[in-house]
Parts: C-alpha cells; structure tokens; sequence
C-alpha cells in the first residue's frame, strides 16, 4: 500500500505563556501570552529568511527607573567590542501582528507610573531585499496611552535609496504638564494646564506650515511654470504668496534662468 507523502515548506514556532523576571526583584521584566512564527524553512539554509506570519499576543513590558537614573534593564546594555562590519542578512517578513500589549514605566524619581496599554500593531510586510525595497511598508499602530488614544499610520520604503516615508499621527488630550520632568534641562516658567490635540487636519496645517513639502521624486506640476510650483505650497498653507523670495530660492538652487520654464 502506498500513501501520499506531503512536504511542508514551513517551519512554525509557538512559544506559550513566557515570563521573563527581574534579576533582583520579583516582578516580571517581559512576558507573553503566545508568540507564532510561520518561515519558509529552505529560506533559513540560505541565509535570507522569509517569514510568512508573526504572531505575539499580549506581551506585555515592565520598565523601572531609579533615583541614580538607571533602569532594571541597564545591565543588557553592556557595550560589545566593535565588531568588523558585514552585508547585512537579507529577509522578508510577512503579516506582523501584535495584539494586546502593555507597557508599564514606573519612574519613581518623579513617582510617576505611565501605562501604554491595548496596544496593535500590524505590518503587512517588511523586507530589504533588492527587489522588493521599493514596495512601501505600511504600519499601523493604535494604543491608549495613560487613558488616551492615539493612532499612527503610514507607508514608508526604509531600505529604498528615496526613503520615501509618510506618517499620519492621531492625538488627543495630551497632558504636556506630566512630562515636563522629561526635561533635560529645566524650564524657565510653570506650566500648570495644556492639552495637546492633533488630528489630520491639524497634521497636515502643521506640515504646510512649519515643515513645508519635500518632492521625493523632484516631481512638479506640468502645467505649472517653475515658479508656480514653487509658490503652490503657500496658497495650500493659506499665505499670500512671495514671488521675490521665491525667485531668491531658485536662484540659489541655480534654477533662477528657468522660472518660467513648465
């Protein structure tokens, strides 16, 4: 009798129920409720993994600050001798998902305790492989911290040559007072109330503003002159337009002979 034989092309790791405790007290460091990893196990023998899924659920971090400002990880953070540099691994991983996570900061020099809780994230795919470096990685990120929520969401090429990145950040009621002890250097005033607030209309009047636009691909209106384009940015920030400064920029960009050119 003969039966079919069925090859499986991954190699799955589940990890249950992990606790990492502190060296010198009783209180866990890190823990989790379960971690899954699916790879392609053929990749691992040529040294470019591919993980098809990562799974951690509920994990969960203690951190500690002590009055001489270290903390209950300080030692891990012994520095290794310099080592020669290498190529870098190459690897792909696919649909990250964290879920449930909590980080708990209690700096007990200002005796203060901060919660990050319900914390997800979620990559759908993240690789440096040449040929995959110009698929953008789009990240989500959602938690509620110290009672409240905040979102961040983006895409961005990190191991492109553009690094072409955006970032949509969600604020609000932040309580700036609270971590005025932050700080390095002390403040000159006492700020007893204020509340941060920033959403995606509040973003993006902030980034038209202060920051301003960055062409990643030097990509301009083609039915716009040069200079319109870049006077453009002023009229989406709401501001009367300064064609002398703009001309002033051109010219130091050596562009001032194509102002008019589309």
């Amino acid at each position: 009798t003969e039966a079919p034989v069925k090859q499986s092309t991954s190699a799955v790791l589940e990890v249950q129920g992990l606790s990492v405790k502190d060296r010198d007290r009783p209180e866990s460091f890190v823990t989790f409720a379960s971690l899954m990893v699916n790879a392609q196990w053929v990749s691992l023998f040529k040294r470019a993994p591919v993980v098809r899924e990562v799974r951690l659920d509920r994990p969960s971090v203690r951190i500690i600050r002590f009055e001489d400002n270290t903390y209950n990880f300080s030692d891990l953070l012994k520095k290794e001798p310099e080592r020669e540099e290498k190529e870098p691994l190459s690897f792909s991983v696919s649909n990250i998902q964290i879920t449930g996570g909590k980080v708990v900061v209690d700096d007990r020099p200002v005796q203060k305790t901060h919660r990050v809780e319900d914390v997800t994230l979620t990559i759908p795919f993240l690789s440096n492989m040449p040929h995959l470096t110009e698929v953008f990685v789009q990240p989500a990120f959602r938690a509620v911290f110290n009672k409240t929520p905040i979102s961040l969401q983006g895409r961005s090429k990190p191991f492109s040559e553009t690094l072409e990145s955006t970032l949509t950040l969600d604020l609000k009621n932040i309580d700036i007072p609270s971590y005025l002890a932050y700080v390095p250097m002390k403040p000159g005033f006492t700020l007893e109330s204020c509340l941060a607030d920033m959403n995606d209309a509040a973003m993006s009047s902030f980034r038209a503003r202060t920051i301003g636009f960055v062409f990643q691909f030097q990509s301009m209106l083609s039915t716009l002159t040069v200079l319109e384009n870049v006077l453009l940015p002023a009229l989406f920030a709401g501001l009367q337009p300064d064609r002398g400064a703009a001309v002033e920029l051109l010219e130091r960009v050596g562009m001032k002979s194509r102002t008019g050119a589309y």
